[in-house]
């Protein structure tokens, strides 16, 4: 009996570990496919980090909910943090490149300025990046903000509706529960006056 529990604990265990590491080589394989469609670098899927360095040429770019994702590395996460990557991916994060040369308005600032064009300068090229870096994480954050207050809204009106439909059926029954009460009372003193009750008395 003890052998059949165990056996089958293991085989559960197998199961597991076996669509963890499934999952885990598609999230690679996904994010590796990302970085390569926004940065045009090309990464080994093995080699995807979620913990950049500068040597990687590329940081993530993610709205607030999904920034304890960035904390570690994937072969540090669990199947539910995996998930969620795999479809956040160009949603609530994306990939930008380190060193700027993809990202269209950091170009455009070092092109304007010949202090930013300087080679000696590249820690302030890099702190303009990460400037840029922050504010397109808060205009994804705002955009998946704003759609989100556009589904409530929706979801608000339809609400509405429903509750005036309610509120209006609920009247109905009302008036058809008044007219019912109304002809019973009717029906009844009818009844009363027709009725002869002489017949009871000696």
């Amino acid at each position: 009996m003890n052998q059949d529990i165990n056996h089958s604990t293991t085989n559960s265990d197998e199961e597991y570990i076996n669509e963890r590491t499934t999952l885990k080589r598609r999230c690679r394989g996904r994010l590796a496919n990302h970085i390569k469609e926004t940065t045009g670098i090309t990464v080994e899927p093995t080699k995807v980090r979620l913990v950049t360095k500068q040597s990687d040429s590329y940081t993530w770019c993610c709205v607030k909910d999904v920034a304890h994702l960035f904390s570690k590395n994937l072969s540090d996460h669990g199947m539910a943090a995996c998930k969620e990557l795999y479809d956040g991916v160009g949603h609530s994060f994306h990939t930008v490149s380190f060193a700027g040369t993809n990202n269209s308005r950091f170009t455009e600032l070092v092109g304007r300025s010949p202090t930013l064009q300087d080679a000696h300068n590249a820690p302030l090229k890099n702190q303009v990046l990460k400037n840029v870096n922050e504010t397109e994480c808060l205009q994804m954050e705002l955009k998946e903000k704003q759609d989100e207050c556009d589904r409530l809204s929706r979801q608000l009106a339809k609400e509405s509706k429903r509750a005036e439909l309610n509120e209006s059926l609920l009247l109905k029954c009302l008036a058809t529960l008044t007219q019912f009460t109304s002809l019973i009372e009717r029906v009844r003193q009818e009844c009363s006056d027709t009725m002869d009750f002489s017949v009871f008395i000696d």
